[in-house]
């Protein structure tokens, strides 16, 4: 996601979490002000750091701008943030190593993170016992026990799901190249019978045929094979689901020679997809 797009959400999502804010930047108060610790726990490392990075750059330009405000008033209390950031290393061991020292050591307030489900299990794993709200930012597989649900009380997630964008990014798709009548579906392991179910529901709704589907495992960094064989389906376009390597598989889809519309639901911005595939892509 890029980190225009990651500032916006904090900017909707803050007064969610916190009563009103205190408006212009008196010194005086935020000299005197209290502080909350804010816990992100990212993949700021690995083949998903572009992801991770656009995220906590989200957060601390956000939160900087709030204490140059002059901070929060909770009661009768003033507070600025401070933002502490740990990598993950898209591993669990490592993300539950990174909340442990944010919530013992750096003494958080909450936890932002994380992307992929068995890292941000492991974060809630430590958060819960502590009672330290825990904020998940991504979701890749909807209704994963690692998401939100009613046994989960210190656990919110704020962000939409991926599948929310099927259908609007469908109809898009069909107003924007209404010849369109045949898709390919890239799936990455993690979501099979989950996303890709949606998807297909939703594109037999709106006239549109998935041809066929090919799976990926994540840590994939050669996409070439993979959309060779998806160019036999000669589909009229190919959609990625839910990937954080979408840009990359543009780039190997348009080295081969398909030149239909290529339609990505994951969490990155446009100025990642012309950085590494090219505006030429």
């Amino acid at each position: 996601m890029g980190t225009k797009r990651t500032g916006w959400i904090m900017i909707l999502l803050i007064p969610l979490l916190l009563p009103a804010f205190v408006n212009g930047n008196n010194g005086a108060v935020y000299a005197a002000a209290k502080t909350l610790k804010v816990g992100v726990v990212m993949p700021i490392s690995g083949p998903i750091n572009t992801v991770g990075i656009a995220w906590v750059r989200g957060f601390e330009l956000y939160f900087n701008k709030v204490n140059a405000a002059g901070g929060v008033k909770i009661g009768n209390d003033t507070y600025i943030f401070d933002v502490i950031t740990e990598d993950s290393k898209i591993n669990p061991e490592a993300a539950g190593t990174a909340a442990k020292k944010l919530v013992f050591q750096e003494k958080a307030t909450f936890v932002f993170g994380e992307i992929l489900e068995q890292d941000t299990q492991a974060i809630y794993d430590v958060t819960l016992p502590n009672k330290v709200l825990h904020l998940i930012t991504w979701i890749n597989v909807p209704w994963h026990p690692a998401d939100i649900s009613a046994d989960k009380p210190l656990c919110v997630r704020p962000m939409i799901s991926p599948q929310d964008s099927h259908r609007p990014v469908l109809e898009y798709l069909l107003k924007a190249y209404p010849s369109t009548k045949t898709l390919a579906l890239v799936v990455p392991d993690i979501a099979v019978g989950t996303l890709d179910k949606d998807f297909k529901s939703v594109a037999a709704e709106l006239g549109i045929k998935v041809v066929g589907s090919e799976i990926w495992s994540f840590g994939t960094t050669d996409f070439i094979p993979l959309y060779t064989k998806l160019s036999a389906y000669k589909a009229d376009a190919i959609c990625t689901l839910s990937s954080a390597q979408a840009h990359y598989q543009l780039m190997s889809v348009r080295q081969l020679g398909f030149t239909g519309p290529f339609i990505s639901t994951s969490p990155l911005g446009p100025d990642v997809f012309l950085a590494v595939a090219g505006p030429d892509a």
